[in-house]
C-alpha cells in the first residue's frame, strides 16, 4: 500500500508541476488565478510548477530508497495539512467555494489523513 500511495502522489505532483511550469496561465481556467506580468508568471512557475516538481522528486526518492519513506510521508502530512488549512481559511473568509476548491480540498484532506495513518506504520530511518 505504501509504495502505491507514494507512486500515486509522485504522479499527481509531477503532473501538476509539469503543467504549471510550462503553462502557468492554466491556473486562470480552473482556479481563477491570473498572472498579469512576467514576474507574476515566474512566481506561479516557481511556487506551483517548481515546488510541485520538487515534491514529486522527493516522493520518487522514497520509492527508490526506503530510508526516505518516513520523511516523505511526514512531509506530505505537513504539506497537505497546511494546504488544507489555507484553503479552508479562504473558503470561510473569502467565500471561495468552487468545484476546484472542493476537489483540491478533498485531495489535501485525504492525503493528510492517509499520510498521518501511514506514519504509524513506516519506521523512521536510524540515525547514524
Amino acid at each position: 500500500m505504501l509504495r502505491g500511495y507514494l507512486g500515486f502522489l509522485a504522479l499527481v505532483w509531477a503532473g501538476i508541476g509539469l503543467v504549471l511550469l510550462v503553462m502557468p496561465e492554466a491556473l486562470e481556467g480552473y482556479a481563477g488565478v491570473r498572472a498579469e506580468s512576467g514576474v507574476a508568471k515566474a512566481e506561479l512557475r516557481a511556487m506551483y510548477g517548481g515546488l510541485s516538481l520538487a515534491v514529486a522528486m522527493a516522493t520518487s526518492m522514497a520509492l527508490i530508497r526506503a530510508c526516505w519513506q518516513f520523511p516523505v510521508v511526514f512531509m506530505h502530512a505537513v504539506l497537505c495539512v497546511g494546504l488544507a488549512g489555507g484553503r479552508l481559511s479562504g473558503l470561510f473568509l473569502d467565500d471561495a467555494g468552487s468545484p476546484y476548491t472542493y476537489g483540491a480540498l478533498s485531495f489535501e484532506v485525504g492525503s493528510a489523513l492517509i499520510s498521518i495513518l501511514l506514519l504509524r506504520k513506516v519506521q523512521p530511518a536510524q540515525e547514524t
